[in-house]
């Protein structure tokens, strides 16, 4: 069809044609406008690209509800368009193989596409991307609205649709992608232009890496939302979406992630290299990975979540909801909660080099099958701010947060209910973690030793204007436990602790040099050392302390025991300690 012409075919079947080179069904040139109501395209081949249709610059085609089925091209199976203007309405793509790229429909070089109300479903890439549609190069355009996009595989990337070029643009709204597949990233579809996509549903598509269902990267632009991705897989990281690279950007908001699953990290979304997106207003929930339930992010990236609901996800080994690997985002306002890792960090897992800021989320009612309930540093820092960390469980140490290695700034949270099987209740600072502790509640935590924080071997704990009350533990150091620590105590609250051992207070032994001054010990409750035991360390000052009404239940020191201990005592005001003994 050439030469300007406009032709119109209604209910023409074309079928079984071939070509050597493109265009073995139709092929559009010169300006020429195809429309075709009803029919088919079928079975046709080509050597060239489009293997059905193959529209030249400048070319108008409108396919109304046509088939288009089984058509063999080196790219784009059923559709080629290159500067040309293409509309499917309630059509069907299906079956149609690509050599190469663009198993559906390829869309290229300033070309627009609009698919609306049509089905692409079982097209092919054989050696390329792209199994159902590639848009290509600068200023290629195509809109996707209330279609179905199903079954389509590529052996590269893209099993549904792929994205690529500067100034290569696509919206897709109201539309399914379901058991797309992708050898490499995309099973849905991999985007490296700028892309809108608004109320579609990504189900059960599969990649190896880089998103089962979506992949971002190339300094693509994107908004998501409003959308649902669920049942999606990767057999290595990234079962929903991978972010990628510096300078990809973007808002991932008001969407549902569910039951997707990676065989190693990132069990919904993995960011990494440098990407900057906006994830707020999301449901993250019941996704499963080796590492990183949820979410992975590494390499440099620095996102923000904010208000996003992260729950019910499960980690074989690390960050039961999150891994933090070399990574600075901001993390602020979002619930965090019935998360379960294998091993460590049953929420949250943060990793070497990470400077996160971490503020005004609840972690509550997170497991780590080993330790660090809701939290775990690993020489990391950053700025933990006005959380709640509550109900958090790990099976041995540090229920609400574990700290190696790590110099993290802890202000104005509430540890609450937290508890583990053996040392920090509420936190674990360990192996030269640099911990300061400003204005934080400690409350209601359980261990056996620590009920509230254990410091283990810190050069350095600066803890001022905390409230420690209400914790048990099983052992000894029901408020807190101190092994060989260096630690400045400013204007701390210790009260109504309780341990079954020694120190219902604090406990305090090792190597240790230990200052308490301005603070209240106080209605804290051990068989021994009610309100501290300290035993066999280099220093110990109390100065300027209100201590009262500590009991010790079967033995001696109800106030203070020290043993073995440089002591400093002086300006303290000790009412009413009772001691069975002593």
């Amino acid at each position: 069809v050439g030469s300007s012409t406009r032709l119109t075919l209604n209910n023409v079947t074309i079928e079984s044609n071939t070509t050597a080179a493109g265009g073995a069904g139709i092929l559009v040139t010169d300006g020429a406008q195809l429309t075709t109501n009803g029919g088919a395209v079928h079975a046709n081949t080509a050597q060239n690209a489009g293997g059905g249709i193959f529209f030249d610059p400048s070319t108008v085609g409108t396919i109304n509800a046509t088939r288009l089925s089984e058509n063999r091209g080196l790219y784009g199976g059923a559709i080629y368009a290159r500067h040309a203007s293409v509309t499917l309405s309630h059509a069907e793509v299906t079956g149609n193989v690509a050599n190469r790229d663009g198993g559906g429909m390829v869309v290229l070089e300033a070309s627009t596409a609009l698919v609306e109300d049509t089905t692409l479903a079982n097209n092919r890439a054989e050696t390329g991307q792209g199994g159902a549609i590639v848009v290509q190069e600068a200023g290629a355009v195509l809109t996707v609205r209330r279609s179905t996009l199903r079954n389509n595989q590529s052996a590269l990337q893209a099993g549904g649709i792929r994205l690529t070029g500067v100034g290569a643009r696509a919206v897709i709204e109201d539309t399914l992608f379901e058991g797309n597949t992708a050898n490499s990233g995309g099973g849905g579809m991999m985007q490296h232009g700028q892309v809108e996509i608004r109320r579609c549903t990504f189900r059960g598509n599969l990649a190896n890496r880089f998103g089962g269902a979506l992949g971002l990267t190339t300094g693509v632009h994107f908004v998501v939302e409003d959308s649902l991705f669920i049942d999606n897989r990767a057999l290595i990281d990234a079962a929903a979406i991978t972010i990628q690279d510096a300078g990809t950007i973007g808002d991932l908001q008001r969407s549902t992630f569910e039951r997707n699953q990676a065989a190693a990290t990132a069990g919904a979304i993995k960011i990494i290299d440098g990407a900057t997106p906006t994830l707020s207003g999301n449901t993250i929930q019941n996704n499963r990975a080796l590492d990183g339930g949820a979410l992975y992010l590494e390499n440099w990236s620095i996102p923000t979540l904010i208000n996003n609901v992260i729950r019910f996800n499960h980690a074989e080994r690390a960050g039961g909801a999150m891994v933090f690997n070399y990574a600075s985002p901001v993390l602020r306002d979002n619930t965090i909660s019935d998360n379960r890792a294998g091993w460590r960090g049953g929420a949250l897992y943060v990793m070497a080099g990470s400077q996160p800021v971490i503020a005004g989320n609840t972690f509550e009612r997170n497991v780590a099958d080993e330790s660090g309930g809701a939290l775990l540093l690993l020489e990391a820092g950053g700025q933990i701010t006005s959380n709640i960390v509550r109900a958090n469980r790990a099976g041995v140490d540090g229920g609400g947060l574990l700290s190696v290695q790590s110099t993290p700034e802890l202000r104005g949270n509430l540890f609450v209910g937290n508890q583990c099987g053996d040392r920090g209740g509420g936190a674990l600072f360990k192996l030269n973690s640099r911990p300061v502790l400003l204005n934080n509640a400690v409350r209601n935590n359980q261990a056996r030793n620590g009920g509230g924080f254990f410091f283990e071997n810190l050069p350095s704990v600066v803890a001022r204007d905390n409230d420690i009350e209400q914790n048990v533990a099983s052992g000894s150091g029901g408020g807190v436990y101190f092994q060989g620590s260096q630690a400045t105590l400013t204007a701390n609250g210790l009260r109504y602790n309780r341990s079954t051992d020694a120190g219902g207070g604090m406990y305090i032994v090792g190597q240790a040099n230990v200052t308490f001054t301005a603070g209240s010990l106080s209605y804290n409750q051990a068989p021994r050392g009610a309100g501290a035991w300290v035993d066999g360390i280099q220093s110990f000052v109390a100065r300027g302390n209100q201590i009262v009404r500590n009991q010790a239940t079967n033995g001696e020191g109800g106030g203070l025991w020290l043993a073995r201990t440089n002591a400093e005592i002086s300006y303290n005001q000790f009412v009413r300690n009772r001691a069975a003994n002593g």
